[in-house]
């Protein structure tokens, strides 16, 4: 009897240490590899500039938190049409990763999308999103108060811009409901 108390407090240690294990390895553990992304179909010219992409959007808050909090990417796509590269990431629990760049015109965009995040949260992403892509003094937004609100795309969804002074930069909290749905981080000069 007490060799099988043994023997199941034995497998329960293993299971809670095979659980805890993901959470314990580092963060470069749940990154893929810059070439990793299916980007066979660039065009040559454009190969570059993707695997630039793909660098600054997997060192960022965006890809951090959504692999922190859902794991490994499912998938994860990247094509250029002309001078336009779209890189998508899509997570279990329906989350996701789109981001845009046009070094022709100096844009860039990121939009993540995530359920369960609260107002706060979403906020101090943004705001570390802007810092890593302007640095310590960011582009000029102004988290206090937001610049406007507009409906969204869906019904009853709406948007909340905060904007800067420097390239058009912006943050945008999504909403559906009273809910934060999605994150949208944009500039162009």
């Amino acid at each position: 009897m007490a060799r099988r108390v043994q023997l199941a407090a034995w497998r329960f240690g293993l299971l809670l240490f095979f659980l805890a294990l993901p959470a314990s390895l580092p963060a470069y553990a749940t990154q893929p590899a810059p070439g990793s992304c299916a980007d066979s179909a660039i065009p040559a010219e454009h190969r570059k500039e993707a695997h630039e992409l793909l660098q600054r959007v997997n060192a960022g808050p965006f890809y951090k938190e959504l692999a922190r909090s859902r794991g490994t990417p499912a998938t994860c796509r990247i094509s250029a049409d002309e001078a336009n590269l779209t890189l998508i990431y899509e997570f279990r629990g329906n989350a996701r990763l789109e981001a845009k760049s046009n070094s022709s015109i100096e844009y860039s965009q990121q939009r993540m999308e995530l359920t369960g995040l609260t107002r706060a949260r979403a906020l101090a992403l943004l705001k570390a999103n802007e810092k890593h892509s302007w640095g310590a003094k960011g582009c000029g937004i102004n988290w206090l108060r937001p610049d406007e609100e507009q409906p969204g795309k869906e019904p009853g969804s709406r948007e909340v811009v905060y904007r800067g002074s420097s390239c058009n930069c912006q943050g945008r909290l999504v909403y559906a409901k009273n809910l934060v749905v999605a994150l949208v981080s944009s500039s162009a000069c």
